[in-house]
């Protein structure tokens, strides 16, 4: 398999991570951070360093950051 490429997240694309979870780009920080949140229970993280495997699922480095968003603030 090949080495995955690095990534730069499109914010609002949504992204299946290479451990089946979908995940949105909220916010791209600069080309090798961005804000991601899981679509299932809205878990958010800063992603470091994503990278694209070839059948287009994604993981990265490592995260920080990691919160539940809470919905409501935004209504």
């Amino acid at each position: 398999m090949k080495y995955p490429d690095l990534i730069t997240p499109v914010e609002g694309q949504i992204y299946l991570n290479h451990n089946g979870q979908r995940y949105r780009c909220i916010r791209v920080l600069d080309r090798e951070h961005a804000v991601m949140e899981r679509l299932t229970d809205h878990w958010t993280l800063t992603a470091c360093r994503t990278r694209r495997y070839e059948d287009g699922t994604i993981e990265w480095d490592h995260s920080s950051d990691g919160h539940f968003a809470n919905k409501d603030e935004d209504e």
